[in-house]
C-alpha cells in the first residue's frame, strides 16, 4: 500500500456484493484466514484489498509517511467501554481491510472469522480478535479494543461467528486493522 503499512503476505483484491461475500487469504506461515461478510448497505459490489502478517518482522512502512505500525502490546489494550485493560496473550496474526472505493459501506454485522493454523494454535488455543482504533484529540493515539467474545481453538482452527455489531468501512482507501490474540491454555489440575 503506497504511503502505508506493508504486510508480509500477498495482497488479495475482492469485490464484496451487497448480499455479502467471503475472502480467503492464501496460507502464510502456517496461517490461513477466511472472512465471511453478510449483507451491506451498498448498492453495488465494493472492492476491498486484504492482507495479513504474522508479526513484527513482516510489517513495515509508515501510514501517511509518519505513523509506524502499532503492534499489539506497543499501545494500550482497551475494553469495550474503552478503559485500559491488560494486554494478555500474543498476536499470532494481523490483517487489514482497505475499502478501495470512494463510497463508505456499512455491514449489518461484523464478519465471521475463521483462522486455521495447526502448529501455532496447538500451543495457544484461547483466542480473541482485537480491532485497532484511534482515539480523537489533539494527539490521536492507537489502542487495541476487544472485538466480540473469546473463542477456543480446536483441531488447529479457531472460529468467531459474525456478531450483530454493525461495521462501517470508510471509503477512499481507509484502513481497518485487526489482530488475532491467543494465550496458552491454563494448566489443568488432574
Amino acid at each position: 500500500m503506497p504511503n502505508g503499512w506493508r504486510f508480509g503476505s500477498s495482497c488479495t483484491l475482492v469485490a464484496i456484493a451487497p448480499a455479502g461475500g467471503s475472502v480467503t487469504l492464501p496460507r502464510y506461515r502456517d496461517v490461513a484466514l477466511t472472512l465471511a461478510f453478510g449483507r451491506s448497505d451498498a448498492s453495488a459490489p465494493v472492492r476491498f484489498a486484504f492482507a495479513d502478517a504474522t508479526g513484527n518482522r513482516d510489517v513495515d512502512g509508515k501510514l501517511n509517511g509518519r505513523i509506524a505500525f502499532p503492534f499489539y502490546r506497543s499501545v494500550p489494550c482497551l475494553s469495550q467501554a474503552r478503559r485500559r485493560t491488560p494486554c494478555r496473550g500474543r498476536a499470532l496474526l494481523y490483517w487489514l481491510a482497505v475499502n478501495t472505493t470512494a463510497t463508505a459501506v456499512r455491514f449489518g454485522a461484523s464478519p465471521a472469522i475463521a483462522v486455521a493454523a495447526a502448529r501455532t494454535l496447538a500451543a495457544r488455543p484461547a483466542c480473541r480478535v482485537r480491532t485497532l482504533i484511534w482515539t480523537a484529540g489533539r494527539a490521536p493515539a492507537a489502542g487495541w479494543i476487544a472485538h466480540g467474545a473469546a473463542a477456543r481453538a480446536l483441531f488447529g482452527r479457531v472460529e468467531f461467528p459474525a456478531a450483530a455489531i454493525p461495521q462501517t468501512y470508510a471509503g477512499n482507501g481507509s484502513v481497518s486493522v485487526f489482530a488475532l490474540i491467543c494465550r496458552r491454555a491454563p494448566a489443568s489440575s488432574a
